[in-house]
């Protein structure tokens, strides 16, 4: 599931598909939300109807013996199953693309001593039948060769559990209890490295180290997303949240699970320990972009959180792709760009741009000046036909997409 704009379905036991609906896209974690009418199963036999697999988040470590459940690469309908041993804890480290792409942040994974490279994804569980992590598959892009690639790996359902019964909550109209992570992404590093190269002080290397025995680490600011303001530095040691050592990623998790809208933190910067009330992003309940305009083919939407990665954006009117054959297309508007006026008008946000276009008429010529990621400006005259390629507007609310003629 990459994006909740389209249509969805839910297969069983290879046997039954059922209709579905993404209601949640996370922005940082590989995982979305699935809703399904369980009801479509009233009538069925008890030993015929899916039960539900209890979800135990924990702490991975080397040594914890596991067995994976999940579907065949060669015949996905059937299942797999393997004993397997955690060897190593590693975390994933997605490099960024040239262009816009979603990538995992703060995600620790768990190596094994069995390859499963013969599956399609699936879920790894204790003795008692309870899923403590997820086989789920992570694209990622390739400078050396230019090419997209994609590898499995496990990973806890503490995150996953955590935004379940977030939504849960939100969708029966209960108290809401906020998702919030940090934003900014990180990367693990020695103790000894940060001792030296660094100059960690020997107390926090036994804070750090009491906190996590045997993972003799601590956590660096690897790099900085633009979602918001942030009083950390790329380079900077994350050594505690709210009065708690951080020296894993669940570490700086649970921390964010009791924070509100910032956290006090303690960073390690030039050789000295310096406190902050560092902000925290606040995880939206819904379905990631639930706006998006389409205009001479042009696909308009406020950028998503991969665009903000990459830099501050100009606008709120962000063009993520443009249809083959549209004036958009043909006039040569390429796709990651913002259109910043229309007609010499500013354009600010999808409204704006909506209120700037309606009174053109079809086959009328329209300039646009647009930017693109780098902030170079460039300037397009088109020409719109409003019989081939009407303008609309698909909107998310209450669970469901509806789209409306512009």
């Amino acid at each position: 599931v990459v994006t909740a704009l389209g249509e969805c379905a839910v297969t069983f036991a290879a046997s039954v598909e059922l209709p579905a609906k993404v209601i949640f896209v996370h922005p940082t974690r590989n995982f979305a939300i699935v809703r399904y009418d369980a009801s479509r199963f009233d009538g069925v036999s008890a030993d015929r109807r899916p039960t539900s697999a209890p979800l135990r988040p924990r702490d991975l470590s080397v040594g914890d013996a596991l067995e994976f459940v999940g579907l065949s690469r060669t015949n996905p309908d059937q299942s797999l199953s393997q004993k397997v041993t955690v060897t190593e804890l590693s975390c994933v480290n997605i490099a960024q693309a040239h262009v816009p792409r979603f990538r995992a942040l703060n995600e620790e994974i768990a190596k094994f001593d069995q390859v499963l490279n013969k599956s399609l994804g699936g879920v790894l569980v204790d003795e008692d039948g309870s899923v403590s992590a997820t086989w789920s598959c992570y694209s990622f892009y390739s400078w050396s060769d230019e090419k997209n690639y994609e590898a499995f790996h496990a990973v806890g359902v503490g995150g996953l559990l955590d935004a379940t019964l977030a939504v849960a909550s939100n969708i029966d109209n209960k108290p809401e209890k906020p998702l919030r992570v940090v934003g900014f992404g990180l990367k693990r590093l020695p103790l000894s490295t940060a001792r030296t190269s660094m100059r960690l002080s020997d107390a926090w290397v036994e804070k750090l180290r009491k906190a996590r025995p045997g993972r003799s680490q601590v956590l660096s600011v690897a790099h900085l997303a633009h979602t918001q303001q942030s009083l950390l530095r790329e380079g900077d040691l994350l050594l505690s949240m709210n009065g708690t050592s951080t020296a894993t990623f669940a570490d700086v998790d649970e921390a964010c699970s009791h924070g509100g809208s910032s956290i006090p933190a303690t960073l390690w910067r030039e050789g000295e320990a310096l406190e902050v009330n560092e902000p925290l992003e606040r995880v939206p309940l819904g379905a990631g972009t639930e706006r998006v305009v389409v205009w001479a083919g042009l696909l308009l939407q406020k950028p998503h959180r991969s665009v903000l990665e990459m830099g501050e954006p100009p606008n709120q009117a962000y063009v993520s792709y443009y249809l083959y054959g549209s004036p958009g297309h043909f006039y040569g508007i390429k796709a990651c760009r913002f259109v910043t006026e229309v007609d010499g008008k500013q354009i600010t946000d999808l409204d704006s741009f909506l209120s700037a276009v309606s009174s053109i008429e079809d086959g009328e010529a329209v300039r646009l000046k647009t930017s693109d990621l780098q902030g170079q400006v460039v300037a397009v005259t088109l020409r719109t036909d409003d019989r081939f390629w009407p303008a609309h507007e698909f909107s998310f609310k209450g669970g469901d997409w509806s789209v409306r003629k512009l």
